[in-house]
């Protein structure tokens, strides 16, 4: 999940992989870098983590925002807010 506005100076980040361990999450601010990467920094904990981004289109001509930092490369699509706040709402529920 990836959400990142030019309006504020602050992120949010959660990554997981399909078998639920080594997760990620960070929520703080964000510094976009010279070289198409942003650094998010975590308010609490002040873990880190830098990203790239790079704006494209998948081999069907959809948009898609592609994320890479250290630990892999995501590819991301547009879907409605409401349908990542129920997501997130089934997952702290069960």
């Amino acid at each position: 999940m990836w959400a990142l506005s030019d309006t504020t100076p602050k992120g949010l980040f959660i990554s997981f992989n399909a078998a639920g361990d080594d997760a990620v999450s960070i929520c703080g601010d964000v510094v976009r870098n010279t070289d198409d990467t942003v650094t998010l920094t975590d308010d609490e904990t002040g873990n880190s983590i830098t990203l790239g981004i790079e704006n494209t289109k998948d081999d069907e001509g959809t948009d898609c925002v592609i994320l890479t930092s250290e630990n892999g490369t995501c590819i991301l699509y547009e879907v409605p807010g409401a349908n990542v706040i129920d997501a997130l709402l089934s997952i702290a529920n069960s």
